[in-house]
């Protein structure tokens, strides 16, 4: 046996065939026939071209802008977000969404107001 037949075969993977692939010349393409394209898809050009000068208008009442007042944080900057996955039944979910929906707050707020009702109340499922 030679010494190529005992080398052991190596993956190429595919890597000396993409080695082989040279790109092709850059296409070129008339500047008129790309304007002429764009211009029938309804572009226009920005070069060396004027800005239309817009139609006379009436005056516009100028209106002063009161500011809106301050937004009230929901949460304290200090708060610390965590993500929770459960798998819930799709009934819980569907119900727990639509009382959110209903009572405007999101479910990260609701599960807050649920989980200080249970705490506050100690609700076990052996009570009932």
């Amino acid at each position: 046996m030679t010494a190529e037949q005992t080398k052991k075969p190596q993956a190429s993977f595919g890597l000396d065939r993409v080695a082989q692939i040279k790109p092709s010349a850059p296409r070129s393409v008339p500047a008129e026939l790309a304007d002429r394209v764009g211009r029938e898809m309804g572009f226009v050009s920005r070069e060396g071209a004027e800005a239309p000068e817009a139609p006379a208008a009436a005056p516009v009442e100028v209106v002063p802008v009161t500011r809106a007042t301050k937004k009230v944080a929901l949460r304290q900057p200090t708060d610390i977000v965590e993500q929770l996955n459960m798998r819930l039944y799709l009934k819980d979910i569907n119900s727990f969404i639509e009382h959110a929906r209903e009572m405007r707050l999101s479910y990260k707020d609701l599960f807050g107001d649920v989980w200080r009702y249970y705490q506050q109340n100690k609700l076990d499922k052996a009570e009932g």
